[in-house]
């Protein structure tokens, strides 16, 4: 099998999409959502863009924040890394808003990926985006 980097994070974020929508494993989401963040970001930066993590950067900096680049990105990614490794951590246990995370996760995705994509991305984050509403009015 031959696949282009844009079409494996498309299929990861179709499917996190899909579970999201379906109220299904919220860890699930975040774990497909943030690996196609990763792969879209990375594409959006070599293209000279600016990708959704150094959008958080540069606005905590904007905002006054001492931390540096490192420790923001870690920040950003603390969740998603813990989901999907085991050898960080000492603690075996992880405390975390899984609606929150996955909420976050999908937005970098589709913010990445509209960067990459538009009319693609677009009705991705009509359907998310309406979800979130939803959940909100509830």
């Amino acid at each position: 099998m031959k696949i282009n980097k844009i079409d494996i994070a498309r299929r990861q974020l179709d499917v996190a999409v899909d579970i999201f929508l379906s109220d299904g494993d919220l860890i699930s989401v975040i774990t497909l959502a943030g690996a196609a963040e990763e792969i879209f970001g990375t594409i959006v930066s070599v293209g000279g863009k600016e990708n959704a993590v150094k959008f958080l950067v540069r606005s905590h900096k904007s905002l006054g924040s001492k931390l540096v680049e490192k420790e923001i990105r870690n920040h950003a990614n603390l969740v998603r890394n813990a989901l999907k490794h085991a050898d960080r951590d000492s603690d075996e246990n992880i405390e975390f808003d899984e609606r929150q995370e996955a909420i976050a996760m999908l937005s970098r995705a589709l913010t990445n990926f509209s960067k990459i994509d538009m009319n693609g991305a677009f009705p991705l984050m009509e359907k998310v985006y309406e979800q979130m509403h939803q959940i909100r009015n509830a």
